[in-house]
C-alpha cells in the first residue's frame, strides 16, 4: 500500500512541473506569433502608406504648370 503511494508521489511533482513548463512554452509561442503578426501588419500598413505618399508626390511632380 505505501509503496504504491510513494511511487505516485515521486511522479506527481515531475508531472506537475512538466505541465507548467508546457503551458509556459505554449504561452511564449503565442506571444511570439502575436508579435510577429503585429509587426507584419504594421509593416504592411507602413509600406502601403509610403507607396501612396510616393504616388501623390509623383503625381504632383508630373502635374503641368498652370498657364498664366
Amino acid at each position: 500500500m505505501f509503496a504504491n503511494f510513494a511511487r505516485f508521489d515521486m511522479f506527481r511533482l515531475p508531472l506537475q512541473m512538466a505541465g507548467h513548463r508546457i503551458t509556459a512554452l505554449i504561452a511564449v509561442a503565442c506571444a511570439v506569433l502575436g508579435g510577429a503578426a503585429l509587426i507584419t501588419g504594421t509593416g504592411v500598413l507602413v509600406e502601403s502608406g509610403l507607396r501612396s505618399q510616393r504616388r501623390e508626390a509623383v503625381a504632383v511632380a508630373r502635374a503641368p504648370e498652370p498657364s498664366t
